[in-house]
């Protein structure tokens, strides 16, 4: 990559009125056939503080998967919520998910808390000469970068960039 991409912009970045977060591109380029569990239901298990293996995602329905992909996770209301939709979809298996450990759960203050630039995803950016707006960026852009950077990923994470940055460009009226 090589210029320098910014996700600055003038305008606060939000969830899409439809309450969908995206999949991004690298997660359907890296599983085409949608078996591995989306980024997005990934920041909801961390928020609700769960687990679930990825057997448990392949046994569900896709009207389960696309349920838990589309429920909204703004408030504690509505992560109970999520939790129980997930709790009744596992239990149609005979399962249940199991809680986060402690040290897991007090990784999600590193992203979901819009101050302060994880030192991974400041890393990443510093070394591919990347801009992003920390405090600007909606949780799930936040989560998405976070994930990536503490796995290294860092040919996803420039992608996820490439994306956050073009959304949050509106779009021209002529």
């Amino acid at each position: 990559m090589g210029q320098c991409l910014s996700t600055r912009s003038t305008m606060r970045r939000s969830r899409p009125e439809n309450n969908l977060y995206p999949i991004f591109r690298f997660e359907h380029l890296q599983d085409p056939a949608g078996e591995w569990i989306p980024l997005v239901v990934r920041m909801k298990l961390d928020l609700s503080e769960c687990r679930i293996t990825l057997d448990d995602w392949q046994a569900l329905t896709d009207a389960e998967k696309h349920e838990l992909c589309r429920a909204p996770i703004d408030n504690a209301g509505q992560i109970r919520e999520f939790s129980s939709l997930l709790s009744a979809a596992l239990d149609r298996l005979g399962r249940a998910p199991t809680l986060l450990p402690p040290d897991k759960v007090a990784t999600i203050a590193e992203w979901n808390q819009s101050r302060v630039t994880p030192d991974s995803v400041a890393a990443i950016c510093r070394h591919r000469c990347l801009n992003v707006d920390w405090q600007n960026l909606d949780r799930y852009d936040r989560y998405v970068l976070w994930s990536l950077a503490r796995k290294n990923d860092v040919d996803s994470f420039c992608g996820a960039i490439e994306e956050i940055a073009c959304r949050a460009v509106p779009a021209r009226r002529d």
